[in-house]
């Protein structure tokens, strides 16, 4: 299950605060796990900002992208066989990014897959 999925990824890391599996192709979110209520113009949002951040690289299909500020990491992940569906990360800047990214990819492929 996707949100079974996203439960497993956000306890092993905390310090992720919002996961969203979403199809930018079609600009929805499919599932989300996130410790603020989302209503649906937020949903839509975090997917048409992660349309547009992957598509400011030039056309290059980019497979990740990362935008830090002082208050949060976005990261966005693209799914190898299925470029429209992303998994959209928010969170705190004390993350272990490295070890984070990993298991967000591995989740997005398994999200991807059975998508």
């Amino acid at each position: 299950m996707p949100s079974e999925d996203l439960d497993l990824l956000q306890r092993q890391f905390p310090d992720c605060t919002t996961l969203a599996f979403a199809d930018i192709g079609a600009g929805m979110v499919l599932v989300t796990n996130s410790d603020a209520a989302l209503e649906q113009h937020a949903l839509n949002r975090l997917c048409a900002d992660a349309a547009a951040t992957l598509a400011a690289q030039g056309g290059l299909s980019p497979q990740a992208a990362m935008i830090c500020t002082a208050d949060e990491i976005r990261v966005i992940l693209r799914a190898d066989k299925h470029p429209d569906d992303v998994l959209i990360c928010i969170c705190n800047p004390s993350l272990d990014l490295p070890a984070f990214r990993a298991a967000a990819q591995a989740t997005l492929s398994r999200l991807a897959a059975a998508d």
